[in-house]
Protein backbone atom coordinates (compact mmCIF):
# COMPACT_ATOMS: atom_id res chain seq x y z
CA UNK A 1 0.00 0.00 0.00
CA UNK A 2 1.56 3.34 -0.56
CA UNK A 3 2.50 5.85 1.66
CA UNK A 4 -0.21 8.75 1.86
CA UNK A 5 0.86 12.09 0.68
CA UNK A 6 0.83 15.10 3.31
CA UNK A 7 -2.26 16.26 1.79
CA UNK A 8 -3.78 12.92 2.45
CA UNK A 9 -2.01 12.62 6.11
CA UNK A 10 -3.70 16.23 6.43
CA UNK A 11 -7.02 15.27 4.96
CA UNK A 12 -7.46 12.22 7.52
CA UNK A 13 -6.28 14.32 10.50
CA UNK A 14 -8.98 16.60 9.91
CA UNK A 15 -11.80 14.17 9.45
CA UNK A 16 -13.63 13.37 12.42
CA UNK A 17 -12.10 16.36 14.23
CA UNK A 18 -13.00 19.47 13.29
CA UNK A 19 -16.45 20.61 11.47
CA UNK A 20 -15.84 22.00 7.85
CA UNK A 21 -18.67 24.14 6.99
CA UNK A 22 -17.97 26.14 3.90
CA UNK A 23 -21.77 26.85 2.76
CA UNK A 24 -25.51 27.78 4.14
CA UNK A 25 -27.69 24.89 4.41
CA UNK A 26 -31.06 24.66 5.98
CA UNK A 27 -29.79 21.88 8.16
CA UNK A 28 -26.07 23.82 8.79
CA UNK A 29 -27.17 25.64 11.99
CA UNK A 30 -28.19 21.90 13.55
CA UNK A 31 -25.16 20.33 12.34
CA UNK A 32 -23.40 23.64 14.10
CA UNK A 33 -25.38 22.38 17.19
CA UNK A 34 -24.32 19.05 17.28
CA UNK A 35 -20.92 19.55 16.49
CA UNK A 36 -20.18 22.35 19.28
CA UNK A 37 -22.16 19.98 21.77
CA UNK A 38 -20.04 17.21 21.21
CA UNK A 39 -16.83 19.13 21.65
CA UNK A 40 -15.88 19.73 17.98
CA UNK A 41 -14.45 23.00 16.69
CA UNK A 42 -15.23 24.34 13.70
CA UNK A 43 -13.73 26.09 10.01
CA UNK A 44 -16.78 27.92 8.49
CA UNK A 45 -17.11 30.19 5.90
CA UNK A 46 -18.65 33.46 6.95
CA UNK A 47 -22.35 32.92 5.03
CA UNK A 48 -25.71 32.52 6.94
CA UNK A 49 -24.13 33.44 9.97
CA UNK A 50 -21.87 30.73 10.15
CA UNK A 51 -19.55 32.83 11.84
CA UNK A 52 -22.14 34.21 14.60
CA UNK A 53 -21.46 30.89 16.87
CA UNK A 54 -17.82 30.85 16.42
CA UNK A 55 -15.22 32.57 18.59
CA UNK A 56 -11.69 32.54 16.38
CA UNK A 57 -9.18 30.87 17.76
CA UNK A 58 -11.64 29.76 20.78
CA UNK A 59 -14.07 27.70 19.09
CA UNK A 60 -13.06 27.41 15.51
CA UNK A 61 -11.74 29.09 12.56
CA UNK A 62 -13.45 31.39 10.13
CA UNK A 63 -12.89 31.72 6.90
CA UNK A 64 -13.83 35.41 5.62
CA UNK A 65 -15.76 33.87 2.45
CA UNK A 66 -16.45 30.66 0.82
CA UNK A 67 -13.62 31.19 -1.64
CA UNK A 68 -10.49 29.48 -2.32
CA UNK A 69 -7.96 32.00 -1.19
CA UNK A 70 -10.37 32.83 2.24
CA UNK A 71 -10.47 28.75 3.08
CA UNK A 72 -6.94 28.70 2.27
CA UNK A 73 -6.19 30.61 4.44
CA UNK A 74 -8.67 29.47 7.03
CA UNK A 75 -7.20 25.57 6.46
CA UNK A 76 -3.49 26.97 7.27
CA UNK A 77 -4.66 28.99 10.46
CA UNK A 78 -7.27 25.80 11.73
CA UNK A 79 -3.87 23.43 11.42
CA UNK A 80 -1.22 25.73 12.94
CA UNK A 81 -3.67 25.25 15.92
CA UNK A 82 -4.39 21.60 15.96
CA UNK A 83 -2.11 21.05 18.98
CA UNK A 84 -5.48 23.25 20.79
CA UNK A 85 -8.31 21.64 18.67
CA UNK A 86 -9.18 19.71 21.57
CA UNK A 87 -9.19 22.63 23.82
CA UNK A 88 -11.24 24.26 21.27
CA UNK A 89 -13.75 21.56 21.15
CA UNK A 90 -14.00 21.52 25.19
CA UNK A 91 -15.22 25.35 24.76
CA UNK A 92 -17.67 24.97 22.13
CA UNK A 93 -19.54 22.50 24.17
CA UNK A 94 -19.17 25.38 27.23
CA UNK A 95 -20.53 28.00 24.77
CA UNK A 96 -22.94 25.91 22.83
CA UNK A 97 -24.45 24.19 26.19
CA UNK A 98 -24.58 28.32 27.28
CA UNK A 99 -27.08 28.94 24.41
CA UNK A 100 -29.27 25.97 24.64
CA UNK A 101 -31.84 26.37 27.36
CA UNK A 102 -31.36 23.45 30.08
CA UNK A 103 -34.66 22.11 29.32
CA UNK A 104 -36.78 22.17 26.29
CA UNK A 105 -40.44 22.05 27.64
CA UNK A 106 -39.06 24.95 30.57
CA UNK A 107 -38.60 27.06 26.52
CA UNK A 108 -41.62 25.64 25.34
CA UNK A 109 -44.10 26.53 28.18
CA UNK A 110 -41.97 30.00 29.12
CA UNK A 111 -44.20 32.22 26.20
CA UNK A 112 -47.43 30.48 27.66
CA UNK A 113 -47.18 31.14 31.12
CA UNK A 114 -45.68 34.78 30.48
CA UNK A 115 -49.06 35.49 28.45
CA UNK A 116 -51.12 33.65 30.55
CA UNK A 117 -49.62 35.99 33.26
CA UNK A 118 -50.37 39.17 31.33
CA UNK A 119 -54.06 38.39 30.69
CA UNK A 120 -54.54 37.80 34.47
CA UNK A 121 -52.86 41.18 36.11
Amino acid sequence: MPTPSPADQSSENLAGRILLLLAWTGVAAAKMTEAMLCGRPALVADVGGNAELIEEGSTGVVAEAPTPKSVQSALERAWLARERWEGMGKRSHEVMKARLSPSPEERLLSPIERTAREKQS
